[in-house]
């Protein structure tokens, strides 16, 4: 069985939640731990605001952070980019935004 954040055990589901929309978001120009984590945190209620279901991953080294967002509903790339109003959002290329965090 998968559990997934924010759809608890369905395992039937995980398919067709990677099909909907899987949103990779490139973030650099963290300064410290503690504005990637702000910066996480912000990004998980935006996604949970948005998604009617989603699974959330990331890795990220020293001043930042790569995210791979998979969520149940569709939603047009730029209008989560547009959402994304604590940093600045420094493109939209094809499904990836790339943000600017030291830009808040």
């Amino acid at each position: 069985m998968v559990s997934l954040p924010g759809l608890g055990d369905q395992s039937a589901s995980r398919s067709r939640l990677v099909s909907r929309l899987l949103l990779p978001v490139k973030v650099t120009g963290f300064t410290d731990l503690s504005a990637g984590k702000d910066f996480s945190d912000k990004l998980t209620e935006l996604v949970v605001k948005v998604s009617g279901g989603y699974s959330l991953s990331s890795n990220g080294g020293a001043g930042w952070s790569n995210y791979s967002i998979a969520m149940h509903n569709s939603l047009d790339v730029k209008a989560f980019a547009d959402q994304t109003t604590w940093a600045r959002v420094a493109r939209v290329t094809g499904q990836t935004n790339e943000i600017d965090a030291s830009a808040q």
